[in-house]
């Protein structure tokens, strides 16, 4: 009887070309993105996100990633980079979130009276606690560095 594996990876099937295909096709998909919404309302895409990774049982680890600026302007009176209000999750899972911050636009920084990097600091502050607070194990917070050209060369 020949001996078998007994990694992780062997057992989830871990094919690497089939990775690497996955991998490719997502960052194509990626590139391919192009914001239009008006509007910003990260209550609901974080809600069905957790629930998402709440519905995968046997998961050997769970990871919420986020890129965002993180400003919420569901109306167009009130702009605001505070989280939803915490609520209990339905099933208690244990989770990691890695939080990616893209600077907001000056018009947004101009109507939340920040500095870019006052921006960045009350995101990562307000953010942590929120996620801590619904049960998150680990949250890490990073700057996206990017570059933004102007809308005619794009």
């Amino acid at each position: 009887m020949p001996a078998l594996s007994n990694r992780r990876s062997r057992q989830q099937g871990g094919d690497l070309k089939t990775f690497e295909a996955a991998r490719e096709g997502l960052l194509d998909g990626i590139a391919r993105v192009e914001q239009r919404a008006a509007r910003t309302n990260l209550a609901d895409p974080i809600e069905l996100a957790l629930d998402i990774l709440g519905g995968v049982e046997r998961a050997s680890s769970r990871t919420l990633i986020i890129a965002s600026d993180f400003v919420n302007d569901v109306d167009r009176q009130h702009i605001s980079i505070e989280p939803p209000t915490a609520t209990a999750m339905l099933r208690p899972i244990a989770f990691r979130v890695d939080l990616v911050v893209a600077a907001a636009q000056g018009r947004d920084l101009a109507k939340l009276k920040l500095s870019a990097s006052e921006h960045f600091h009350e995101v990562r502050d307000a953010w942590s606690k929120y996620f801590s607070g619904v049960g998150a194990t680990r949250v890490t917070v990073q700057l996206l560095s990017a570059v933004v050209l102007p809308a005619e060369t794009r």
